[in-house]
Parts: C-alpha cells; sequence; structure tokens
C-alpha cells in the first residue's frame, strides 16, 4: 500500500479543509498521534471509510463500535429510507417503538419492561432516577470506570467513583445502606480489555442484596457485541436495569433502560426529563440489527476475523519492538502499554503504532484508551491487507499517514 509524501500531505483537501474550519473548536485534534492530523472523511461503506482526498482506510473504530455491521449496510439503509417516509420523529409512541421494545426484552433475560431515550447518557441518568425514586435513597457508586461516569456525576451530585481494587469496592458497600444503586462496567480497561469477573459479580449482586442496594449494568457498548442477551447473558448475572445506547441501533442515536417493571416504572414517563421516544429511523435500524446479530454463525464468524486480527498485531508488535500488547474481548480490541509502562514509554510506543497504523490505511481510535472494534463487514481480506500494510509502515519512521 503506498504511503503518501509528506509533500502530498501538506498539499491534501484535508489539511486545507481542516486550515478553514475556524468555527470548529477540536479541529486540530494532533496530541493523541504525535502531530499527525486525523483524515478529513467523506464517507464509508462495509468496512472501509474513505477521505475527501480519496484515500481509503479499513475503519477499526467503528464510531466507538457502535457499528456491528459496518457503514452503511444494504438491510439497515433499506430500512431507514422506509422510516424516513413515514416521518424522522413522531411526537408520541408508535408501533414501530412497541415492536422494538417487545424485541429487546426477547433478547435480554432481566428486561420485564423499558423505557426510552434519545441517548445512552440520558438512559443512564433516567436509571440513576429510577433507582433513587424507587429505593428513597440518594447516593449511586459507579464500579468500573463506566464512560457514563463523568457526564452522571456533572448532573448529579450524588455519584460517586467507587475505589480501585475489588475487595476496596466490597468493602466500601458493606453494611451501609446509603446507596441506591451500584452502577457497573461489565468491562474493564485498566489493564488491558477483560469483562468484569464473574465471581466479583457474585459476591456484589450478595453484597447488594443484603443492604436492599440495586444493580446497573452499563450495557451500551456490549449490548450487541457480547452476544445476543448481552454481557448479563455473557457473565450469567442478572441486574436490575440495563442500559443500552447507540450500539443497538448501529451507531443511530438511541437509550434503553430496561429491567425490573417495579423499578422502571417507579419515575412515571412524563415525569422524567431524560425520557424521549427516539426517531423512526433509529427505531428500524435497531430492528435490523437485533435480527441481524441472531443470524447463525454471526458472532462466529466476528470471532473469526477479530481473533485473526488480534494475532497479527502480536506478531508485529513483537516483532518490531514496539512495546505495547493486545487484548481482546469478542470483537473489542485495545492496544495498550504493559503494565508498570511509565507515561512516557507509553505515549511514545502509542504515537509510532498509531502512526504507523494511519500510514497503513487502518483508521484506528485515536486514543489508547479506546478499544477498537471489527464488525461484521470485515472480511480475512480487509485483516490481511491491514496487517501486510502496518508490517511495512511500522518500520519505516518516515511514513506518513
Amino acid at each position: 500500500m503506498p504511503t503518501p509524501t509528506k509533500e502530498k500531505q501538506a498539499d491534501s483537501k484535508s489539511r486545507a479543509l481542516i486550515r478553514s474550519a475556524n468555527v470548529l473548536a477540536n479541529r486540530t485534534a494532533e496530541s493523541s498521534t504525535g502531530g499527525v492530523q486525523e483524515p478529513v472523511l467523506a464517507r464509508g461503506a462495509g468496512a472501509t471509510v474513505t477521505d475527501v482526498d480519496g484515500r481509503e482506510y479499513v475503519d477499526f473504530d467503528g464510531c466507538g463500535g457502535d457499528l456491528i455491521l459496518g457503514h452503511a449496510d444494504e438491510r439497515l439503509v433499506v430500512a431507514v429510507d422506509k422510516a424516513v417516509a413515514r416521518g424522522v420523529r413522531l411526537p408520541s409512541m408508535t408501533e414501530a417503538h412497541i415492536r422494538l421494545a417487545e424485541l429487546i426484552a426477547s433478547r435480554f433475560a432481566s428486561i420485564d419492561t423499558l423505557a426510552f431515550s434519545t441517548t445512552a447518557r440520558s438512559a443512564c441518568r433516567h436509571a440513576v432516577q429510577a433507582v433513587k425514586a424507587f429505593t428513597k435513597r440518594d447516593r449511586v457508586v459507579v464500579v468500573g470506570g463506566s464512560a457514563h461516569f463523568e457526564k452522571l456525576k456533572l448532573g448529579d451530585t450524588g455519584v460517586e467513583l467507587a475505589p480501585a481494587g475489588l475487595e476496596a469496592v466490597i468493602n466500601r458497600l458493606a453494611n451501609t445502606d446509603e446507596f441506591a444503586a451500584v452502577f457497573v462496567d461489565p468491562i474493564t480497561t485498566s489493564k488491558g480489555l477483560a469483562f468484569v469477573d464473574a465471581a466479583f459479580l457474585a459476591e456484589l449482586r450478595a453484597e447488594c442484596d443484603k443492604t436492599g442496594t440495586l444493580v446497573i449494568l452499563d450495557e451500551t457498548k456490549t449490548g450487541v457485541r457480547a452476544g445476543i442477551g448481552g454481557a448479563s447473558s455473557h457473565l450469567g448475572f442478572r441486574p436490575d436495569l440495563t442500559v443500552l445506547g447507540p450500539s443497538l441501533a448501529g451507531g443511530l442515536p438511541m437509550g434503553v433502560v430496561g429491567g425490573r417493571r417495579d423499578i422502571v416504572q417507579s419515575v412515571p414517563f412524563g415525569e422524567c426529563p431524560e425520557n424521549e421516544w427516539p426517531s423512526l429511523l433509529s427505531c428500524a435500524a435497531a430492528g435490523v440489527v437485533l435480527q441481524a446479530v441472531a443470524e447463525p454463525d454471526f458472532f462466529k464468524n466476528l470471532e473469526q476475523v477479530s481473533a485473526s486480527l488480534e494475532t497479527g498485531l502480536r506478531q508485529i508488535l513483537e516483532d518490531s519492538k514496539i512495546p505495547l500488547v493486545v487484548s481482546r474481548i469478542d470483537s473489542l480490541l485495545q492496544v495498550h502499554s504493559p503494565e508498570g509502562s511509565s507515561d512516557g514509554e507509553t505515549q511514545a510506543a502509542w504515537v509510532r503504532f498509531r502512526r504507523a497504523a494511519l500510514a497503513a490505511g487502518m483508521f484506528w481510535p485515536c486514543s489508547p484508551r479506546s478499544p477498537a472494534s471489527v464488525s461484521s463487514a470485515h472480511a480475512g481480506e480487509h485483516i490481511e491487507r491491514s496487517l501486510g500494510a502496518l508490517r511495512q509502515t511500522v518500520s519505516n519512521p518516515d511514513a506518513t499517514p
């Protein structure tokens, strides 16, 4: 795969557009890539995105993992086109909302009833409101570094981050009835990408049951990636409430809080400012996604492609002596520093990897804290092409995206 020269990069349409985009506050997000400007993208199709200069990248970002079917999946496009003709958004409940709610409840064993929102953040806030109303308690503790913790905290002074370490979490919850709920992210990225230990969840459940503390599972990322039924099914865990996000709708705006009927309904729909009916476009997309992931061999094929990418990345990092490691759960991957690395070592290694990835035509997340993802649109040829190009660019210090 040819690597653009610095002269071509300087004269690119992407660069010219960025220089002219004075209104955008984040138009020069270069710090995490060692001064390498992100390309200005024009379109996405399947497993790839193309920038305004016509350069194609294999997309391993997938908008934070939300695009499990890839870009512009034909089934999703057809469904959304039909939905547009019925109205983008309607001011009240529609048959589409009713049918989608039934489909979601049929896939998640812990969801008896649910309420919709238009964003994952709104759904998280609704969940917090519901548990507070139900328990008559004012505090919620977040475990596992949920991506929505800071957003929750901004709107609610009763939200706190649990102490580090599983034992410390249990000790914080023991013998106290001050908490309405524990908000748990089923995946952790602190020492590489991994599911929260099932034994810890069982101990957490037991401790919460002693004090009447509820458990909310944040499945905004894992809801459709951890298999049918989400991470709760994978881990054999039954939360009181589950929060789902835009990954459910293939990247379109969507938020869901579902679980025990008595808890969900503790805040009437009209009294919760976080409740809004998602667009008919989002409902149509979510229906397509939920049907697609239920197809035979969907997750088997996703696992094969993801495993191939993981193996290839590990070999390239080892051969090129870049001090980074790869961790993976299902179709989410993370390239990160090994435990004990200094901040300086981590930054230098990450910059080298990310620059080489962009130069190889791999659109990788811009932060080492953000997991990459594989979609059903990725095939063996995408992985083989990407790894072959990366092996060349990672050994070339002059390779420029």
